[in-house]
């Protein structure tokens, strides 16, 4: 008797829908969960390499002077000056190479975030300075600022006063 009724009907066919749109909605979820999860893995590895220039950052600027000194007075200037150069000039490169590699995944994080465009996308080609974001485009104002400087006697569409 209920399947004739078009009221139970109606309600059913209102509860399937539900239903469905309710599993819909938790399939979005399950989704959107999985997808924070691979944007705070990425960012995570943006986080190590910063603590990997902080590390190194620390050995240039407050390990190597007292070291450098302790050279110099058990070994020698000389010696001293050439391990400085030597270690300088690596310690500068590590950190280059760490900046260039942070940049690099900082911006692949933002792509997984939906911050930023991939860079094939984004017209960089996907090539050298893949940390460098695009720089939007002005847009054209309609307006040039040295005819509104000049002034002029044009009429304006209303009376003087």
């Amino acid at each position: 008797v209920a399947e004739k009724n078009p009221k139970y009907m109606e309600m059913l066919l209102v509860k399937e829908s539900l239903n469905d749109w309710i599993n819909r909605q938790e399939t979005l979820l399950e989704g959107e969960l999985e997808t924070a999860e691979v944007v705070l893995a990425a960012k995570d590895m943006v986080d190590t390499v910063q603590d990997m220039i902080t590390d190194a950052s620390k050995m240039q600027n407050e390990e190597l002077p007292p070291l450098l000194d302790s050279i110099r007075d058990q070994v020698g200037t000389a010696e001293a000056d050439a391990f400085e150069s030597t270690v300088t000039s690596a310690l500068q490169g590590l950190m280059e190479a760490l900046k260039g590699a942070r940049d690099a995944l900082d911006s692949g994080a933002r792509v997984l975030a939906g911050e930023q465009q991939p860079m094939a996308q984004a017209g960089m080609g996907g090539e050298a300075g893949a940390g460098m974001q695009p720089q939007p485009q002005e847009e054209p104002t309609g307006f040039d600022s040295a005819d509104v400087a000049a002034g002029g006697e044009a009429e304006m569409g209303r009376e003087r006063r």
